[in-house]
């Protein structure tokens, strides 16, 4: 059995819909935890709304590119008016499409840090606000090895998650310690 130790507190999490950001979802709401799950893809959060509510518990789908900010105040607007808090924030959302340095064009550079580090910067800064509201705020930005450790062909995908890893420290230094901010690996 799990505990309700996030009982009353209220989330947003990024990437929701696949993979880790999914995992993350259903380990918060077996939590207690109710939860905006927000992703680019309308049709995974469908299918994630369909599981949580299996589970008899409360997650809110919202389709949202983190990568824009009108869409992401937007966004953060409809959590507040359903919720009316915001407690955890967990920057999830990124990629790692391979490409070699050969053919890999400065949009699509641009393109890759964008989901994977500034869209994490958004995301804090427009929640912000909200977070500071909350008695036990935390923000969670997942990192990656490959910021220390790669491999070829991933050449922005693992600047993206080192620059992750320094943002986590800096932001840290600060938000502390009324908001408490780390990241996962």
């Amino acid at each position: 059995m799990t505990s309700q130790r996030f009982a009353g507190r209220v989330a947003v999490v990024s990437g929701a819909a696949h993979g880790i950001g999914k995992g993350i979802v259903l380990r918060l709401i077996r939590e207690g935890c109710r939860v905006a799950a927000v992703d680019i893809d309308a049709d995974g959060l469908a299918e994630l709304e369909r599981q949580s509510a299996a589970q008899a518990a409360e997650v809110l789908p919202l389709a949202c590119d983190v990568t824009r900010a009108d869409a992401l105040q937007e966004m953060l607007a409809q959590v507040d008016k359903a919720y009316g808090r915001l407690d955890f924030l967990v920057n999830n959302a990124g990629g790692s499409p391979r490409h070699a340095l050969d053919d890999l064009s400065p949009e699509r550079w641009s393109q890759i840090l964008d989901l994977n580090l500034s869209s994490q910067f958004l995301c804090v800064h427009y929640a912000l606000p909200y977070l500071r509201q909350s008695d036990r705020a935390a923000v969670v930005n997942i990192a990656s090895l490959h910021a220390w450790r790669t491999v070829k062909g991933l050449l922005p995908y693992a600047s993206a998650k080192g620059g992750v890893v320094a943002f986590t420290t800096a932001l840290a230094l600060e938000l502390g310690p009324s908001v408490r901010v780390n990241a996962v690996a």
